[in-house]
């Protein structure tokens, strides 16, 4: 390789030494990533499911509309998909389990709470699980 040589601005020759002409680099290191493995299955948090009122209006009134048969809402209940009564999952299920219930009493039908997890759902009926720990 040639040596290179500098001038400055009025063209008189410029001495640089020879570490500043070929810099030498620093070696990049190695990088080593470490990952956590993930288990199987974990937590992520309680939901509420039901059937709202606004639902079970709405099905009414379309089926009021269509004229083919008498509305039968406990039927019509149990074949209705259920909705999320709330956006946002719960951290406890204490919290959850209180909120199925207040959903209930403001006219929810077929209140559930659905543990979340990654891998393995779980649903209880709320009620269910209630009226035997009440029982027992």
């Amino acid at each position: 390789m040639e040596k290179l040589s500098f001038v400055n601005i009025y063209g008189q020759p410029l001495s640089i030494p020879t570490a500043i002409q070929e810099p030498t680099r620093p070696k990049p290191k190695k990088r080593t990533v470490t990952r956590r493995k993930r288990s199987e299955s974990y937590h992520k948090g309680w939901r509420v499911l039901g059937v709202s009122p606004e639902q079970v209006s709405a099905a009414r009134w379309r089926h009021e509309r269509d004229r083919i048969s008498p509305f039968n809402e406990a039927r019509w209940t149990e074949k209705a998909r259920l909705k999320r009564a709330r956006v946002q999952d719960f951290e406890s299920q204490a919290a959850a389990r209180e909120y199925a219930a207040l959903a209930h009493q403001a006219g929810w039908h077929r209140v559930e709470v659905k543990e979340v997890s990654r891998g393995i759902a779980q649903v209880g009926s709320f009620f269910g699980s209630l009226l035997s720990a009440v029982a027992a």
